[in-house]
Parts: C-alpha cells; structure tokens; sequence
C-alpha cells in the first residue's frame, strides 16, 4: 500500500513537473525527439498507406526496409487493380529486384522527401510562438496553441509557409513527442518574393502520430489542404496521406527481401 502510494505521489510530482516547462521550451525538447526519431528509425515496419490527391486515391502496402521503402500499388479509387494493372506492378516490381540502380535512386528520393520535412520540423520552435491552452487525460496531454514569430526569418522554401501559419500542437508529455498538429494560413504565401507564385490564404495542414508501445511513435495521418497560383495557374496542392495497420518486422530487410514479400503476398 505504501509503495502504490510512493508511486502515486512520483507520478503526480512528474506531472507538474512536465506542466511547469517554458511551451517554447517544451516544443524545443519534442523537436529534437521527432528528429531523432527519424534519423534513426528503429524498428522497421510494414504498413497500409492510403494516399489521396487532385489525381485520386491509391492505396499501397509499404514495407520499410535498410534500402528505402519499397510498396505494392493494391487499389485505385477504391477499386482492386484491373488484370493490366496487376501485371503492370509485378513487372514494375521484378524490374527494380533486377536493377539495384533503382532501389539506390529510390532511396535517394526518399531521404530528400525525408528531409524537407526535417526542415520544416526543425524549424518549428523558432518559426512559432507557443502558449498553453488547457491539458487533456489528467495532464498526460499538453495543449498549446501556435502563431507566427515576427522575429523568425525563413531559410528555406519548406520553412516559408510558417510565416503566416497559426493552429495548436497536442503534445504527450511523459515521452515528449507530438500527438497531432492542426495548422491554418492567415494570409496568402509568397514564393521567391511573389514572381513564382504564392499559396493561398486559408490552406490547412493536419499531422497526427501513432503510439505503437516501447516508446515507439508513427505517423499516421498527414494532411496539406492548399491551394497555389503559379505565373497564370492556379494549382491544387492537396494531399492527405493516411496510414493504418502497422505490423513490426521481426528483423531488417534488404528491398530485394521486401520485393519478394510483396509478390508473394501483396497484403504482406
């Protein structure tokens, strides 16, 4: 009884503990967790990614693997693939387990893919200012809101967009790594000084992370609602990926082990 109540008292203390730290401090130490995290992405998963566009929506299962991901393309706008399509991914397939070239240059890809959002993460603590809102689950879960830093000065096209973005973070404050992120632009975007174009006001970006256990966090949902205008264009920039039904991997594969997986069985 005494020791249940020791732990109580422990973890009452470390609550308000977590509820005391500086917001912009808070977000400061989850950056450099999420960071981490994707520097050194330990263990590797396999997952449903189901990827919506101005194109449509493609559903794939995607395996992680020391050689990039590697996916099997498994429906088109909610449809399973035609005959012709079937044989089209197996072709595509056997062609990147015969060619490694395209496994490397895939990779390649990725880790650019990969880190463009890095620069938007790393930015976040300095690109924004951070005030407590209110906490959810009995503290376990800190709320704050976001708006642009007047002070911050963007060095990248990534980070342009948080100049004019204001929304609210979830945080989980035992791990300290970010539940979700809801963002809205206040005012239209310039890029390269307007002469390129500009993203337009009111464009939304949506982010939330999975807790999968043993300290291990996912995303699992990322939504980018904008629209740009390019010279005389006006574009749809819109993205929403979704991704479901992680299974941990018993050990690290190479892509061509990948490769063989998915076309044995697609559903992995």
């Amino acid at each position: 009884m005494r020791r249940m109540l020791w732990m109580c008292v422990a973890l009452v203390c470390a609550s308000v503990q977590a509820q005391s730290v500086d917001p912009q401090a808070l977000v400061r130490e989850v950056v450099k967790n999420e960071v981490q995290a994707q520097m050194h992405p330990q263990p590797r998963w396999s997952y449903t990614l189901e990827k919506t566009n101005a194109s449509g929506t493609k559903v794939t299962r995607i395996i992680e693997t020391r050689d990039g991901l590697v996916g099997r393309l498994l429906e088109i706008n909610g449809k399973p693939l035609d005959e012709v399509t079937e044989t089209n991914e197996e072709h595509r397939l056997n062609e990147l387990r015969r060619d490694p070239s395209q496994l490397r240059q895939k990779l390649v890809r990725q880790e650019r893919d990969r880190d463009r959002v890095l620069k938007i993460v790393r930015a976040l603590p300095d690109a924004l200012l951070y005030s407590d809102v209110s906490t959810e689950q009995g503290g376990k879960v800190r709320v704050l809101s976001f708006r642009p830093n007047p002070q911050y000065q963007p060095n990248s096209f990534e980070t342009t967009i948080l100049k004019a973005m204001s929304g609210t973070v979830r945080i989980a404050v035992g791990p300290k790594r970010l539940i979700s992120l809801n963002g809205r632009l206040l005012s239209d975007v310039n890029i390269g000084l307007g002469i390129v174009g500009k993203v337009q006001k009111d464009g939304t970006l949506d982010l939330e992370e999975t807790d999968l256990g043993d300290g291990i966090w996912e995303i699992s949902r990322v939504s980018l609602m904008v629209m740009a205008r390019a010279v005389f264009k006006r574009l749809d920039l819109s993205v929403e990926e979704n991704l479901r039904d992680f299974k941990r991997l018993p050990h690290e594969l190479s892509g061509t082990e990948a490769i063989d997986l998915l076309l044995r069985n697609p559903q992995m």
